[in-house]
């Protein structure tokens, strides 16, 4: 994984004035000194996550590099495999098969389809046999060490219904300071058994029947799998009719919300027409990314299609609004996809600017010794360690190390060495490194000046330390 690692070293000099008689000289820098060293003893090291820890059984939302994860199912033979891709720093869309599932809770399985997962890499999909028209809500739990293991959710199956659904996407949506979560689920493009899993904050679940309120004409169950639109002021999910070259759009509306008579509609309409047509005629799988981007497969050769909302400006066809890829999963005739939504398709040029250090007001010849740290374009992780020279002939002490993996979001500034105290006459060191991902152990510190980068948070303080007055 590339990253841009960063290393300055910084400079703090105090300087003690005043005259005072050579033997209390001596006694007060040796009394000085005995308390430095008994203070660094007590310095606290701040040691934060660097990612979110997973909870049991989510699915990772996006790679080392900071680009989205999409995932493609397969069925074959009783067993749902999952795979995973994602762009590196070089651009290089890979994949790999990072899951299966074969153990399930019913028999006489036709397949597993209509796969979704949250935000918070929560997977879903939908089980359905060859005995019965009942459709099933399976979770699908990650096993970093083996195979998943496969929960039937049944207490939402007699809501469920019957159907021949094969296509699903995750949804929330915020009214009154809560946000309300949802699997939508139906037969392609809302063309029947239209359902919404509401999934509630106490871990239970809510089935609602959807609606068509207006566009009934644009349902279509050639339109084989939809996906949301985060942030859309225009329509919340998007589809592709391979047979009609037709882009779709769905808004949805809510009634009685988070109650139990909550009622869902949606009202379809064309997004665009005769667009996309290299993709043949079968697209099975609509898969999520940040800022509005959707991943739809081609089925019969695994190549992937870029839907861009920015360039979805009106009903009309408008340019670059749905663009082929050199993206590409497995081709299949049975599989469906799904993405977290949360990061985007090429790893994010972070930038973490760091400011001079400066100090608080001085009290009783000591003062705190502090750094500004601002994250820009996304999430930034850093390691932050210091050392000290007690100006008492000894030199530099080791290296310590104060935070390991602190993370600043995008446009935020977080403060390091708010509680680190030294007093007159010691020098103290400050470096880091920098990542869009926790900096590795085995990253080596690169010595740079930031008084170079035009976006330093301190510009106005002297790059070349600063001095006690």
């Amino acid at each position: 994984m590339a990253k841009n690692i960063i290393n300055n070293i910084f400079i703090l000099r105090f300087r003690r004035n005043g005259n005072i008689k050579p033997f209390f000289h001596k006694v007060f820098n040796s009394f000085m000194a005995f308390m430095l060293i008994f203070s660094l003893a007590f310095v606290t090291i701040e040691t934060i996550d660097p990612e979110p820890v997973l909870a049991s059984g989510e699915f990772s939302c996006a790679n080392d590099d900071g680009a989205g994860y999409v995932f493609q199912s397969t069925w074959s033979s009783g067993t749902l495999s999952i795979l995973r891709g994602s762009n590196d720093t070089s651009s290089t869309f890979t994949t790999s098969t990072i899951e299966t599932f074969s153990s399930w809770s019913h028999n006489k399985i036709d397949e597993v389809n209509s796969l979704s997962i949250t935000k918070d890499g929560d997977m879903y999909a939908i089980l359905k046999r060859t005995n019965t028209s009942q459709v099933y809500f399976y979770k699908l739990n990650y096993n970093a060490s083996g195979s998943g293991s496969a929960t039937h959710i049944s207490s939402v199956t007699s809501d469920l219904g019957t159907g021949d659904n094969n296509a699903a996407t995750y949804y929330e949506t915020e009214s009154g300071g809560t946000t309300y979560k949802y699997i939508f689920t139906s037969k392609g493009f809302f063309n029947g058994n239209n359902k919404a899993i509401r999934l509630n904050s106490d871990g239970t679940y809510k089935v609602i029947s959807v609606t068509i309120s207006s566009g009934s004409t644009w349902a279509s169950n050639k339109a084989k799998d939809y996906a949301w639109l985060e942030g859309s002021t225009s329509h919340d999910f998007i589809a592709y009719n391979s047979n009609t070259d037709d882009l779709l759009g769905a808004t949805v509306s809510h009634s009685n919300i988070g109650t139990n008579s909550e009622s869902i509609s949606v009202a379809l309409t064309q997004r665009a027409n005769n667009v996309g047509s290299g993709i043949g005629s079968n697209s099975g799988a609509a898969m999520s990314m940040l800022d509005g981007v959707v991943y739809f497969l081609e089925n019969n050769t695994g190549d992937l299609w870029k839907y861009d909302l920015a360039n979805d400006t009106t009903t009309g066809n408008d340019s670059n609004e749905l663009v082929e890829t050199s993206d590409d999963f497995n081709n299949s005739s049975n599989t469906d996809g799904a993405g977290c939504g949360t990061h985007p398709v090429e790893p994010p040029a972070g930038d973490l600017v760091v400011s001079d250090p400066y100090q608080s007001t001085c009290s009783n010849g000591e003062a705190t010794v502090r750094v500004d740290f601002t994250a820009y374009q996304t999430t930034m992780y850093y390691d932050l360690s210091r050392r000290v020279d007690l100006n008492d002939g000894n030199g530099f002490s080791s290296w310590v190390a104060t935070l390991d993996g602190s993370s600043i979001s995008a446009g935020s500034t977080a403060t390091a060495g708010s509680s680190y105290t030294q007093s007159h006459g010691a020098t103290v060191e400050f470096r880091y490194r920098e990542g869009t991902s926790n900096p590795s152990n085995s990253d080596s510190y690169v010595t740079v000046s930031d008084s170079s980068d035009p976006n330093n948070v301190q510009s106005s303080r002297d790059h070349t330390g600063i001095t006690l007055s």
